[in-house]
């Protein structure tokens, strides 16, 4: 197995996904006992594959918070463009 460069974060939530599930595929040809299993190599890809997945996770988090802000922010804009009635407003 040849190691693999860090993902960029800069990459979309979807490319760093593919990219993890042909890492997972890699691992899982790589315990098949017909192969000649590169042990050392394997827990390195287990260790990136867990680190990411990690990263990724809170990467998800951040924008659930963020998409959360963003609708109460509509929300808000909305409330604020129902009405031209200053008073009624700022109530």
């Amino acid at each position: 197995m040849d190691s693999d460069k860090p993902v960029s974060t800069n990459l979309s939530l979807a490319k760093q996904l593919y990219h993890f599930s042909q890492l997972a595929e890699r691992i899982q040809y790589s315990l098949d006992p017909e192969t000649s299993p590169d042990f050392d190599a394997i827990l390195e890809d287990l260790a990136h594959l867990t680190s990411s997945l990690t990263r990724i996770g809170h990467q998800v988090a951040e924008q659930s918070d963020e998409r959360d802000n963003l609708l109460s922010l509509a929300n808000i804009s909305q409330i604020i463009n129902s009405s031209l009635d200053v008073d009624e407003v700022l109530r």
